[in-house]
């Protein structure tokens, strides 16, 4: 049975994921004829697992099999079509052949290169995986939310985050504030240990993350007492979208990425190399060549 997530003095705009509620803030948003804008607060929450160095490796080898064993897409025009491939996929497909076909069979030199890179952690023998309470925060004007839903353009918290990083709202100082990871180990953080972290304006800590510096000590304060009430045991924090499988694919990417740019670096070095030694050969007087 699914619990119905209630955030006190918010509005459910999706279920245990989207929360609205009338800007509180101060307010200096204005229209071209000078009359104010009006705001809404906007939460998006969610959970993940964090990602192992051991996840990455079979995530990895996962999508290139499945690249492997995938045809290319070609239209009339001998084009090559959207295979609707993650980005993830279609970064493996980017490889040279021979490197995918390592990554499938599980070369070892090439996973090293990968636990290397990854920002994903070893576990320790026994250790279990962390979980990860996420909420971003973010402001929007309210007739943009209502012109949208009237026209049936949101349809889930895509929406909300593609909002949050518009650029005209950015500029405005809108859309996304900031973004918080609260760690989960059984329950949140105490209010007492919040209280401490936040009284020496933390940022980056193992039980809290907060990716706006500095940031409103007493809005964060506020928001998380709210989040505190209502997540703060195992059913409900179960309840949340998880979000598992885009944090593994994030860090899945960059060892991928940092391949490729190893391959470019080395296949440049190459070529200058050979235009150095034809260059070289190039300069040798006729005169000195024996017949």
């Amino acid at each position: 049975m699914t619990i119905e997530l209630v955030l006190p003095g918010y509005k459910v705009e999706f279920p245990n994921q989207v929360y609205s509620r009338s800007y509180t803030g101060d307010n200096t948003a204005t229209h071209k004829d000078g009359s104010a804008v009006k705001l809404t607060d906007v939460l998006i929450l969610g959970r993940y697992t964090q990602p192992s160095e051991g996840d990455v490796v079979e995530f990895l080898q996962k999508k290139a099999r499945e690249v492997g064993g995938s045809p290319v897409l070609v239209g009339p025009r001998g084009e090559r079509l959207s295979s609707g491939k993650s980005i993830v996929e279609e970064a493996i497909e980017g490889l040279p052949s021979q490197v995918q076909a390592d990554l499938r069979s599980g070369d070892q030199g090439l996973y090293g290169f990968i636990k290397k890179h990854t920002p994903a952690y070893p576990l320790k023998e026994g250790e279990a995986q962390a979980q990860y309470l996420t909420f971003d925060y973010g402001i929007l004007p309210t007739e943009v939310i209502e012109t949208n839903q009237n026209a049936g353009k949101i349809e889930s918290a895509t929406w909300y985050r593609g909002a949050f990083v518009h650029d005209q709202l950015r500029a405005a100082g809108l859309g996304l504030q900031w973004q918080i990871k609260l760690l989960y180990a059984g329950g949140l953080p105490s209010k007492e240990e919040m209280d401490v972290l936040l009284k020496h304006g933390t940022t980056d800590s193992t039980t809290f993350t907060i990716s706006r510096k500095p940031y409103d000590v007493d809005e964060v304060r506020t928001i998380l007492g709210t989040i505190h009430a209502t997540l703060d045991n195992t059913d409900n924090f179960a309840e949340l979208r998880d979000g598992s499988t885009e944090a593994l694919q994030a860090v899945g990417l960059v060892p991928i990425m940092k391949l490729h740019e190893t391959l470019e670096r080395q296949m440049r070095a190459q070529q200058e190399a050979q235009a150095t030694l034809k260059g070289a050969r190039q300069a040798v007087p006729s005169g000195l060549i024996k017949p």
